[in-house]
């Protein structure tokens, strides 16, 4: 008993600490990018993926750097929660936003991403994705072990009034109702959902578009300054001349061994993961014009 009594406050204090950490750093934040404004005008990033693929991860990071405004999932979200505001108020909000990078994930529009993008022509997004395994584990860990099969179920019906089955073509469809079998785990519903979401990369032709930057966590995590490097690249920036990566870390990389999951798929799971890493492996040639040695910005923003 004194033992839980001794320790509870000691978590309050932690998590109160960090809470007046974070109001801090948005005061801080405020007034660097009334002080110092951008440039060259600002820059809006979109992150788009599956959830459970270091997304959040990326978020956080990114709005470590003092010239970033993140608005997560729910910064820009409309009544129909957690769905995206009417574009003419984004656009209204990210105009009025001082930032120097306006970060935007809307995870559950990655479907949207190409209409997106040219809705917002100077916008750049990278899509981020993860292990497919990885992915299962996380999903039935946090929401539990019905919540893919119930988008499955959705996607199968046709159900319009829910994002998880919008844009969804009929071959992904046909195929999630040949391999949605009766008795199926948690952790082979959450690889099927991971299947028919970055299906949509290839099927918006995200793969050929210049504007996108494809980004595998595991990569990301193992090499973060390399990684967002690029991703600065992308947007027209430099790097800040602090380090924004000190909180990554490799702790969740290869969780998702061993969750077992049924061999048809995670057959066709495992093909898809290839023919992204396959993309990954020659995006900097096809985004930036060199191979992955190609020079990278040296001038560091102050």
């Amino acid at each position: 008993m004194s033992d839980i009594s001794v320790r509870r406050p000691s978590r309050n204090r932690a998590r109160l600490s960090v809470r007046i950490g974070n109001v801090g750093q948005r005061v801080v934040r405020g007034v660097y990018q009334r002080v110092f404004p951008a440039p060259h005008g600002k820059s809006l990033l979109f992150i788009f993926g599956c959830q459970r693929s270091g997304t959040s991860m990326l978020n956080r990071v990114l709005e470590r750097d003092l010239r970033t405004h993140s608005y997560g999932e729910w910064g820009l979200a409309g009544p129909f929660r957690p769905r995206l505001m009417p574009y003419e108020q984004v656009r209204e909000r990210i105009e009025d936003d001082p930032a120097w990078l306006v970060v935007v994930k809307p995870l559950v529009e990655s479907q949207n991403a190409r209409r997106l993008l040219d809705e917002f022509p100077s916008a750049r997004a990278i899509w981020m994705y993860r292990g497919y395994e990885g992915v299962a584990q996380s999903d039935v860990a946090r929401f539990g072990a019905e919540n893919s099969l119930k988008k499955l179920r959705r996607i199968i019906e046709r159900d319009g009034t829910h994002w998880s089955s919008e844009d969804v073509d009929d071959e992904t469809r046909d195929l999630v109702r040949d391999l949605c079998l009766a008795g199926m785990t948690g952790y082979a519903a959450a690889a099927l959902f991971w299947y028919v979401r970055n299906r949509l990369y290839f099927s918006q032709g995200l793969d050929r578009d210049p504007r996108v930057l494809l980004t595998k966590y595991e990569a990301l995590v193992t090499a973060p300054e390399e990684h967002l490097e690029r991703i600065y690249r992308l947007v027209g920036m430099s790097p800040p001349k602090h380090t924004v990566a000190a909180s990554v870390h490799t702790k969740s990389l290869r969780k998702g061994d061993g969750v077992g999951i049924e061999a048809p798929i995670a057959a066709v799971c495992g093909a898809l993961e290839k023919k992204l890493d396959r993309v990954l492996s020659k995006g900097d040639a096809r985004l930036f014009g060199g191979g992955a040695d190609a020079d990278l910005p040296s001038e560091r923003a102050k």
